[in-house]
């Protein structure tokens, strides 16, 4: 299950999150994780988004993102 934390909210927002299954909606099949990422101003903002097994809480995957609205 995918997460996210943006830094500042101020600068950026996520508009949209959406998830679809490639497999019928099976339980622990896989599918695709779309965002709509939106600038709000000018300024520079951090989202990152973490991946955590659905069974646990182990994270399993960071991925960070320096985003810059001029």
């Amino acid at each position: 299950m995918w997460d996210y934390v943006i830094d500042n909210n101020e600068i950026i927002n996520i508009t949209a999150n959406n998830y679809s299954t490639t497999n019928n909606g099976k339980v622990g099949s896989g599918g695709t994780h779309h965002w709509n990422v939106v600038g709000l101003k000018k300024g520079h903002a951090t989202i990152i988004f973490n991946y955590n097994l659905w069974e646990s809480d182990s994270m399993v995957k960071t991925v960070r993102y320096e985003i810059t609205v001029e």
